[in-house]
C-alpha cells in the first residue's frame, strides 16, 4: 500500500513539474516578446549614447547582442544586452520591469567601456 501512494506521489510531482514554472509565477519571455525588448534596448542604446561613430552604429543595428536575464516574476526581471563594438569597446544596455511593455522597464542604463590596449 505504501508502495502505490509513494508511485502517486511521485506521478503527481513529475506532471506537476511541467507546470512549476507556472505555480511560481516565472514564465519566460516568447521569441516575439524578446525582439521587440532587443528593438527597446537597440533604440535606447542609438538614442542615448553620443560617443558611437558610425561602424558603431551599424553594429547595434545589424548584430545581435548577447542576452541575460534573471526572471523574478511574471515575464518580470533584470535583463542586460551587450554588443562588442570596434576598437575592444563594449556596450551594454541593461534594466528591470515587466519584460512584455516597453512602458514599464524602469531604470534602463547604458554603459559603454573601453577596450584595453594590449602591450607589444
Amino acid at each position: 500500500m505504501k508502495l502505490s501512494n509513494l508511485s502517486i506521489i511521485f506521478l503527481f510531482l513529475l506532471c506537476s513539474c511541467s507546470q512549476l514554472d507556472r505555480f511560481c509565477g516565472y514564465t519566460k519571455i516568447t521569441q516575439d516578446e524578446y525582439a521587440i525588448l532587443e528593438n527597446v534596448a537597440r533604440e535606447f542604446a542609438l538614442m542615448h549614447e553620443k560617443s558611437l561613430n558610425e561602424l558603431d552604429k551599424k553594429i547595434i543595428k545589424e548584430n545581435t547582442p548577447r542576452f541575460d536575464v534573471y526572471y523574478t516574476g511574471f515575464k518580470f526581471g533584470q535583463f542586460s544586452f551587450v554588443w562588442s563594438l570596434s576598437e575592444g569597446r563594449v556596450l551594454s544596455v541593461y534594466g528591470y520591469g515587466s519584460l512584455i511593455d516597453k512602458n514599464s522597464i524602469k531604470g534602463t542604463k547604458i554603459r559603454l567601456i573601453s577596450g584595453i590596449e594590449k602591450k607589444q
